[in-house]
């Protein structure tokens, strides 16, 4: 059996594609761990079955639109609307965390380029230009649920869900969070990142191809990640035949040619920014194959 990270928590995957869960770290309940039943990304036959069998007591499912916590995994073949219809049908909240996706894959985010409304959304740092800030949002009837009701104060926590945060009122964040989102609606932002996303993704897929190293190059629109396998990566599974100590390599190799492709991890991603410019990714192309070519050949032969 083997071990697949799951926001939080590390889901042994069994042949039939069946999940239990357990603690990612130390410090979690095992009565935490109880209350969470995991599902296969992109497996529509495994989650339908899997949510049906517990649909009597799953209260919300919570999933990444784009698997960007293991780098780039995109959703294939329906499956967001699937889970919508399937949750909808159960009564069952569906929860998107949008905390990489949101305002960086158009002014809607992930719902919105992929027409799909979860019943809540989690937003951060993008929402507020990279200050501090993070939000969640979603229907009426489910956000009431953090108003406080009139009446006796001493009752007040008993009979509505509580919500506080340090910088909830920070002066900057706030008008960084104002600001940003009319910035980004203002001119062509995301034309720009996502032109410069496709040049530097299916570039990037293109000069391991010259070069001869196996990869698996996936984004969508400016962010992605290079896995360095051949391998199709359709589930999380797949990413598990990614060379990681290539990739540290070919990470390292690229670092100190003055050019950083994110982190490197394979499980996190890169992307293009407003401020880039076509010449700087036609640089970043030309050092991501100096790498490659020396991580292919490690000795100059």
């Amino acid at each position: 059996m083997n071990k697949q990270p799951n926001d939080g928590i590390v889901v042994v995957l069994r042949r039939e594609r069946r999940t239990n869960t357990v603690p990612y770290g130390t410090g979690i309940p095992d009565a935490v761990r109880d209350t969470v039943v995991a599902f296969p990304f992109n497996d529509k036959e495994a989650t339908e079955s899997i949510l049906r069998e517990h649909a009597d007591t799953l209260a919300a499912v919570i999933i990444e639109p784009v698997m960007f916590s293991c780098g780039c995994l995109l959703p294939r073949d329906g499956y967001h609307e699937l889970l919508r219809e399937l949750t909808a049908e159960l009564d069952v909240v569906l929860i998107w965390d949008e905390v990489m996706t949101g305002f960086r894959l158009g002014p809607h985010s992930a719902q919105g380029r992929f027409g799909v409304t979860p019943d809540m959304t989690t937003f951060a740092k993008v929402a507020g230009g990279g200050y501090q800030m993070a939000g969640f949002g979603g229907r009426r009837d489910i956000m009431e649920e953090i108003v406080p009701p009139e009446g006796d104060e001493e009752q007040t926590w008993d009979s509505s869900v509580f919500h506080g945060g340090t910088y909830n009122g920070h002066p900057t964040s706030a008008a960084a969070g104002l600001k940003a989102p009319e910035l980004l609606e203002s001119g062509d932002v995301y034309d720009h990142i996502e032109r410069l996303g496709d040049k530097l993704f299916v570039g990037s897929q293109e000069v391991a191809d010259v070069v001869g190293v196996a990869a698996n190059v996936q984004h969508i629109g400016s962010m992605g990640q290079i896995y360095m396998t051949d391998h199709d990566i359709h589930s999380y599974r797949d990413t598990w035949h990614a060379n990681e100590e290539r990739f540290a390599d070919w990470w390292l190799e690229a670092a100190g040619r003055g050019v950083v492709f994110g982190t490197p991890s394979q499980g996190e991603r890169f992307f293009t920014t407003d401020s880039h410019t076509d010449g700087e990714i036609d640089h970043a192309l030309e050092v991501a194959e100096e790498a490659l070519s020396a991580v292919n050949h490690p000795y100059g032969d």
